[in-house]
């Protein structure tokens, strides 16, 4: 097993953040309550992955507040350069 940051191996990561690319997530815009609840991950955790330079966007909705909304694929990017 390949060890990587802090001693964790390639699927000790894959594992930690569960990245298996599910087919009817790609191209999903997902806020982030859904990221914690797929990545299994807390709030703090995703805003602090939107300051490390996690793609978002800003969704806009009207009567509702503008909030961030990221893809899958943008996660596992950002997962894999920052831990693989």
């Amino acid at each position: 097993m390949q060890s990587l940051q802090g001693g964790e191996s390639m699927s000790e990561i894959k594992d930690k953040y569960k990245l298996v690319q599910l087919k009817e997530m790609e191209g999903k815009r997902l806020s982030v309550k859904e990221v914690t609840e797929l990545y299994g991950v807390s709030k703090r955790a995703v805003y602090n992955w939107f300051e490390e330079g996690l793609r978002y966007e800003v969704e806009k909705v009207i009567g509702r507040k503008p909030y961030k909304v990221t893809t899958a694929e943008e996660i596992e990017r950002f997962i894999r350069n920052k831990y693989l």
